[in-house]
């Protein structure tokens, strides 16, 4: 059942189909749960996914965004659904190999340099659904979710906040990753 799905879903030439947040959230439950499986293939998919994500980051560290729901661009970040779940995706992967740190410290100095800072308490310091990187504004398409008029506290700013609220406290082990 289980592991002939998981092995199906892991197939070398299956990994590179994955859309970047299909991709973020492989990375993130593969990262989460791979000491516990102690397996060759989920530890090699893990990281050729997490390579695969990495390969459509921007230099300015965000990723475009390509989910359907979501505002949709190269130029575009998606922070309902990629890039908020990418940042978290890539400190899971950096706390188990240090070669993803860059790609982790560009997702969040990305964060950080967009973060709200205005005089309306109700989004000072929150992140909108979609931020136009070409524009250096909140940007994106409103018929669609997460377009920029939308503050998501749960599929945005909670998965943000998590990550960097762990990367503040400097911890050890990642509280998301599962031992056995």
């Amino acid at each position: 059942g289980a592991r002939k799905s998981l092995n199906a879903m892991l197939k070398p030439s299956k990994l590179g189909c994955y859309d970047v947040s299909n991709s973020a959230y492989l990375s993130m439950q593969l990262g989460a749960i791979k000491e516990v499986f102690n397996s060759t293939e989920i530890n090699e998919a893990w990281q050729n996914i997490t390579d695969a994500l990495i390969s459509k980051q921007h230099e300015d560290g965000h990723f475009p965004g390509e989910w359907w729901e979501g505002s949709r661009g190269d130029n575009i970040a998606d922070l309902v659904y990629v890039q908020n779940w990418a940042a978290l995706a890539l400190q899971i992967a950096a706390t188990h190999n240090e070669k993803y740190q860059p790609a982790f410290e560009r997702a969040v100095n990305f964060l950080l340099k967009i973060q709200n800072k205005t005089e309306f308490p109700i989004t000072n310091g929150a992140w909108q659904g979609a931020y136009d990187c070409a524009a250096e504004d909140w940007g994106g398409e409103d018929k669609k979710e997460g377009g920029p008029s939308v503050i998501y506290s749960g599929w945005t700013n909670a998965p943000i906040l998590a990550t960097l609220a762990i990367e503040r406290l400097r911890l050890k082990e990642h509280p998301l990753i599962v031992r056995r």
